[in-house]
């Protein structure tokens, strides 16, 4: 009896584990990703097993709702989890419709009718296509209409005060933002939408919205600025973002997390999981240079031998707030591009406070080259400024090899992805 026991207890463990696994089938030479379908880059679902032809997934259990996007071949698809009450294994070489799940091209999910599936799928299908709609009409109107937007370059739209202030009230004057609460964070476009109507309100419309005010306050401000549930979403995604350095999102963790939902909690857990693996790999990577001439220094690193890469200069400031935020997207620019371009960053006031300065790049994970000027007159004599007339940080500069300028960007990467469509550009080159 007792060896029955022991063996009964084992097979429930394994049902018990079996039971939030799937399996997905695939060629050897190609590999699966899964992640979070309404927050793909935090929320990134790691393989408990991977194998020359299967990729094997633990799904939590406890999720609301299973909705993920899925990575194969370079294409992406949508992937709904209807019951995870047994094991599933889906063939991706062979996609056929089964009960207990739902994979399609995302280019055929918004085509499809879901109507005859369950209330939850047809409620989260029927507000994504609708808000996918909302979000390319009003891209569509920004790209082709001047009134809309004040520049189109490099593939990015750039607003001024007044052509953002004209599409956000296109926005709120043709399209809905009725949504039940229970769907906000879990409605891919509508995310999307409502993140952008943010980056037009205060970012290029309300600048100075925030200006003076703490957390608390700010919180206040958007619940005042906006209704309910779009107030909810804008305000995490204003103290939960991917501009935030690791230490802000604890920080902001630690205010608010009685308030967030099990759902906020668990996105706000992987955007601080996320930094702090990225600072570790950057940490190692700091290199200080200190010179007299702002020119020659740069000159003379450019000219190094075995330079083969083109370099992104980076002026910046200590007195400017905003750059630990910027620092923390430049990171992930860094990751993307590092095998093409040198990082080099002029802070133009280091001379002030040399140490203070070398401190906040070490806490802030700043890798790349760093020169510091060692007297005030050194930005201020220097080619670069006067060439450029730099007169606003953070101000960026690409350049060839032998230190051409090839192209800058002064629109900071917290408003505009441009200076990263431009490295692409010139990568290419």
């Amino acid at each position: 009896m007792k060896s029955i026991f022991i063996l009964l207890t084992f097979t429930v463990y394994t049902l018990s584990i079996s039971a939030n696994t799937v399996s997905f089938l695939h060629k050897s030479s190609h590999k699966v990703k899964l992640s979070d379908a309404a927050y793909p880059t935090a929320l990134i679902i790691k393989a408990q097993f991977e194998y020359p032809e299967s990729t094997v997934f633990n799904i939590n259990e406890d999720k609301i709702y299973h909705f993920y996007t899925l990575n194969y071949r370079n294409q992406d698809y949508f992937l709904w989890i209807e019951n995870l009450s047994h094991d599933i294994e889906i063939d991706l070489e062979r996609i056929s419709k089964q009960s207990g799940y739902l994979l399609l091209l995302k280019q055929e999910w918004y085509k499809k009718d879901f109507s005859d599936q369950s209330t939850e799928l047809n409620r989260i299908h029927t507000l994504d296509v609708y808000y996918k709609f909302a979000v390319d009409s009003l891209l569509k109107l920004a790209n082709n209409n001047d009134d809309y937007r004040t520049d189109n370059s490099y593939g990015t739209i750039v607003w001024d005060k007044n052509s953002a202030k004209k599409l956000f009230n296109y926005a709120i004057e043709n399209f809905d933002s009725t949504i039940e609460d229970e769907y906000i964070h879990f409605v891919p476009s509508y995310i999307e939408y409502w993140h952008l109507l943010y980056k037009l309100y205060y970012q290029y419309f309300h600048t100075t919205s925030f200006k003076g005010l703490d957390n608390p306050r700010v919180k206040a401000q958007i619940e005042k600025d906006f209704s309910l549930p779009e107030s909810k979403l804008l305000t995490f995604h204003h103290f939960f973002n991917s501009t935030l350095t690791e230490s802000d999102l604890k920080a902001n963790l630690r205010l608010y997390e009685s308030k967030l939902s099990p759902r906020e909690i668990e996105i706000a857990e992987s955007l601080i999981q996320k930094k702090a693996i990225q600072n570790t790999i950057l940490n190692s990577e700091i290199d200080f240079i200190f010179g007299l001439d702002i020119d020659d220094a740069l000159k003379a690193y450019l000219l190094r031998d075995g330079n083969e890469k083109k370099s992104l200069l980076i002026f910046w400031s200590t007195w400017d707030r905003g750059m630990n935020s910027e620092f923390s997207l430049l990171n992930e620019i860094k990751d993307e591009f590092d095998q093409t371009y040198n990082f080099i960053h002029l802070c133009i006031d280091a001379y002030e406070q040399p140490e203070k300065t070398k401190s906040f790049v070490y806490q802030n994970n700043i890798s790349g080259h760093h020169l510091f000027p060692q007297e005030e007159k050194a930005f201020r004599n220097s080619i670069y400024r006067k060439s450029l007339k730099i007169r606003e940080f953070p101000f960026y500069s690409i350049v060839d090899q032998n230190g051409e300028i090839l192209e800058s960007e002064s629109i900071p990467l917290s408003v505009s992805n441009r200076l990263g469509n431009k490295l692409k550009y010139y990568s290419k080159k």
